[in-house]
């Protein structure tokens, strides 16, 4: 006995959709533009079966309705940053002065 996984992560700040498919149907996503789309995605073995799925499963359907939002410029901020230990301290501080605004 098997399932089926489709993950999905939503970005507001860049307003993209990552999917990662593992044997199951793929999502119909309907853009701001109205016209339902089938992303073309790769599709992985399901977990714990082995080998790649030969079709889609018929029984296997689930739906999920989500109303995605961008965020303003203003309710974020984005840090160039190095990977010098020593800027930890000085980065804490500049977060910590960014969630208080």
């Amino acid at each position: 006995m098997g399932s089926t996984r489709l993950y999905a992560v939503y970005d507001p700040v860049s307003r993209r959709c990552t999917f990662s498919n593992a044997g199951h149907i793929p999502p119909i996503v309907l853009p701001p533009s109205g016209t339902a789309e089938l992303p073309e995605l790769p599709v992985g073995p399901p977990p714990g079966l082995g080998g790649r799925p030969s079709s889609p499963h018929a029984v296997d359907a689930a739906l999920l309705l989500a109303r995605t939002r961008a965020l303003s410029p203003d309710a974020y901020a984005t840090w160039d940053i190095s990977d010098d230990p020593r800027q930890v301290a000085r980065l804490r501080t500049v977060v910590a002065e960014q969630l208080q605004r």
